[in-house]
């Protein structure tokens, strides 16, 4: 029984002083709830009554709380994360990993919705993805001291290029990259 009775001692000191920390920074959030904050306090009293197995219980309960707790808070900053826009690393992991079609969006009411304009929306935002994960730093056509290499009109895109090889290999490229987010290029367009 002096093991658990240690154990619980090491994790009821680690949580006080965490508490003290967390409560001494005025600017930011709190990780623990204030519920959990006093389930914390309780083994104390357990303890002090010698009541072991009720100690034991407590400290289960302060686990599986601080757990959810800390599963929440995590899950709050990556929304804020996501709202501030700071999530270019998993969107570039997410472009790269693209193995799924989508065919339409879903409303938070269940609803499928497939607007022309968000359709455009997701198709611009799946180009530049794909323009991004391109290495085309020696390609294209300085212009003003800016390496060109393509240009976008609506869902249209012109490869500038001052040799047919240096084309071949950005198709090439372009094809692949494409690929990874299954899309396929329209050779066979036609302007009217």
């Amino acid at each position: 029984m002096d093991n658990v009775d240690e154990e619980n001692d090491r994790l009821v000191h680690h949580l006080h002083d965490s508490a003290k920390g967390a409560e001494s920074l005025k600017t930011t959030k709190r990780r623990l709830s204030p519920e959990t904050l006093e389930l914390i306090r309780q083994p104390g009293a357990a303890r002090a009554s010698c009541n072991y197995q009720l100690t034991s219980e407590l400290a289960k309960l302060c686990r599986a709380a601080i757990k959810e707790d800390l599963k929440e808070r995590r899950a709050e900053v990556l929304a804020e994360a996501a709202e501030a826009e700071l999530g270019i690393r998993n969107d570039r992991r997410n472009v790269a990993n693209f193995k799924t079609k989508m065919t339409a969006l879903r409303r938070p009411d269940g609803t499928v919705t497939s607007s022309r304009r968000t359709m455009e929306k997701l198709f611009s935002a799946t180009l530049e993805n794909v323009m991004r994960e391109l290495e085309w730093e020696d390609m294209g056509v300085k212009v003003d001291g800016r390496q060109l290499h393509h240009l976008r009109f609506a869902d249209d895109i012109v490869l500038i290029t001052p040799s047919i090889s240096q084309a071949e290999r950005m198709l090439a490229d372009f094809d692949r990259v494409c690929g990874n987010v299954e899309l396929q290029m329209n050779l066979k367009r036609r302007c009217s």
